[in-house]
This record gives structure tokens, C-alpha cells and sequence, in this order.
């Protein structure tokens, strides 16, 4: 044998000996890629089912724990590439009108909880559990932050039952008359003093304003409340209003007590101008001579929002809805 052979023959050791721990190392990083691409996918099932299972409490607080597990299961298996996910729910607690909600998806192969993976198997039976969780909350909004304008909170409360009814109750709240209900000033609304057309208040918050639909002053753009139709806003509501608002000295101080959801189909946005409403078609009751004003309906409503406090105030069909974890 010559001296090339021989080292032919030794190329040859290294090289079977080699190949293990490469083919260890293949393995190793393609069943990583599997594991993370499935674990991907049951966190994106995991925030999914908890959203949605916060907000169907959101919804309906009183009948959310029966469908929860339902709800669950289903978002976590229909963001699963395969369909095949599990999901069980290890904290669901609700406290009032809030609540909180834990969500774990587990993979989910025909009647296991593991998945296999092929290269570590070519070595030894390898399986591993994969899990997600996401946590989600909802509740009453205390304080946050939404545009500069607010209602009197007795335009909501003489029309609570109206919430749940078949065809909405629309109202007018303009700036040429008292509120439709005592305490409720001039219009029933108005502008409060902001920053870029944003203000942040809270529950017992004293905010400054103007009385009516007078945009002047804040930082709404022209014609912004035109840009408000068929939106659903969230509105903070005044229990008392002191002023007059006719002067610099004398501005409105409104009291906020709360928040609600109310729906846009009309608005008149100055006087000498025309009315919009949604669909083109006046809606009953409509806008007459040089008032100023917003015309819609309070409905109940869940948002997804981060920019919000919660707590357990007082409800009035509306909720926020958001992941903690």
C-alpha cells in the first residue's frame, strides 16, 4: 500500500466521522425551524382566541363563559396551517362588567399533543409538546385619550332600552337648543379644549370647552365632524356643565362622568350649510334652518384599544378590549 492510499484511508475515517455530528447539527437546526414555525403559529392562535373570547364577554358578559371554550378552540385550530390546534383556557375570571381570560394552545396531531421531529428521529423517537399562551382583558373605560368632543350624559341614559332595539332611536343634538333632557346645556354637546384634535379625560375629569359644535379653537381640522359620518366615536360624557362659553373669561367647565359609543348618520356642520347623511337620504329627525349639530344614535360597542384605563364604571354598552400578555 502506498503512502497516497494511506492517506486516502484516513480522508476516509474523518470524514464518516464527521458526518455525525453534521447530520446532528442539520438536525438540529431544521427541527428548531420546525418547532418555531409551529409554535408560531399556535401563538398567533393563542392571541386570536383570547381576543376573541374577550370579546364575546365584552358583548355579553352574562352568557361568555359557556361559549368560551368554543370560541377558544375554534380560532386556535383556524390559525393552525393543518386546522389542528387545541386550546384550553386556564384563567377565566369576571368581575362585574370585566373580566380576564388566559388562553393556552397546544398542538394538536389526530389524538396527540406532540408533533414529530423527523431529523432527531432519524436518531431517536423525538417528540416535543409545543404551547402558546396569550392573555386578554375587557372592560369599562375610565380614562383615555379620543377626540374633543362630548355629550350630555342624559341624552344616553333617557334612551338605554334603545340600545338593544331593532331600529335605532336617532337624535339631533344642535347647537340652537337646550338638550332634549335637564342638564344637558346648550346642544347637549361640545367641544372641549384638546391638543391636535385629542384631549385625554377620565371619570370626574373638569374639562374646559365651548358650548354647541363650535370647532373653533380646537385643533380639529375644518369640517372634521363631516369626516365623522358613519363612524362609530367614542364620546366622554358630562354629567354637569358650568358657563356660558360666550367669552374667553367665562369658558364652559364640563364634569366627565363616563364614556359611550355613539353612531354617526347626520351632520350639519355650519349653519349656512347643507346637511350630509349616511346614504344621501335625510333620516328622521333632520336639521332645519341655520342650526349646527351631529345627528346619530348610541349603540353598544366593543373596541380594541391599548390608549385606555379600565375598571369596573358604571357601563353603558361600551367596552375595550385588548391583550395584556
Amino acid at each position: 500500500m502506498t503512502a497516497r492510499e494511506d492517506d486516502r484511508g484516513a480522508i476516509a475515517v474523518w470524514v464518516a466521522l464527521a458526518i455525525v455530528p453534521l447530520l446532528m447539527f442539520l438536525a438540529l437546526v431544521a427541527d428548531y425551524g420546525l418547532a418555531a414555525w409551529e409554535r408560531g403559529q399556535l401563538q398567533n392562535g393563542a392571541d386570536a382566541a383570547a381576543l376573541a373570547v374577550a370579546q364575546n364577554c365584552g358583548s355579553d358578559p352574562a352568557g361568555c363563559f359557556g361559549e368560551a371554550s368554543g370560541i377558544a378552540t375554534t380560532m386556535a385550530g383556524g390559525n393552525a396551517n393543518d386546522t389542528q390546534a387545541n386550546a384550553a383556557i386556564s384563567d377565566f375570571v369576571i368581575d362585574g362588567n370585566s373580566g380576564q381570560v388566559r388562553v393556552t394552545a397546544t398542538t394538536l396531531n389526530g389524538a396527540s399533543t406532540t408533533i414529530r421531529l423527523p431529523f432527531a428521529s432519524l436518531f431517536r423517537p423525538s417528540d416535543a409538546t409545543m404551547t402558546a399562551t396569550a392573555k386578554a382583558e375587557w372592560g369599562v373605560p375610565v380614562y383615555g385619550s379620543t377626540i374633543p368632543l362630548a355629550m350630555a350624559e342624559c341624552e344616553l341614559t333617557n334612551r338605554l332600552a334603545s340600545l338593544d332595539a331593532t331600529t335605532p332611536q336617532r337624535i339631533l343634538i344642535r347647537n340652537d337648543t337646550n338638550a332634549s333632557c335637564p342638564g344637558g346645556g346648550p346642544g347637549g354637546f361640545g367641544w372641549l379644549a384638546d391638543d391636535n384634535c385629542l384631549v385625554e379625560v377620565g371619570d370626574d375629569s373638569v374639562v374646559l370647552g365651548t358650548v354647541g359644535n363650535n370647532e373653533n379653537g380646537t385643533g380639529c381640522p375644518a369640517d372634521f365632524a363631516v369626516g365623522l359620518l358613519g363612524k362609530t366615536i367614542l364620546v366622554p360624557l358630562y354629567d354637569s356643565s358650568v358657563g356660558t362659553g360666550n367669552s374667553a373669561s367665562d369658558p364652559v367647565r364640563y364634569t366627565i362622568s363616563r364614556f359611550a359609543a355613539f353612531y354617526i348618520t347626520g351632520v350639519k356642520p355650519r349653519g349656512g350649510s347643507s346637511a350630509v347623511y349616511l346614504g344621501g337620504s335625510p333620516l328622521t329627525p333632520v336639521f332645519t334652518g341655520n342650526s349646527r349639530g351631529l345627528q346619530g344614535y348610541f349603540v353598544r360597542y366593543v373596541e380594541l384599544g391599548e390608549e385606555f384605563e379600565l375598571g369596573n364604571g358604571n357601563s353603558t354598552g361600551l367596552m375595550v378590549v385588548r391583550m395584556t400578555e
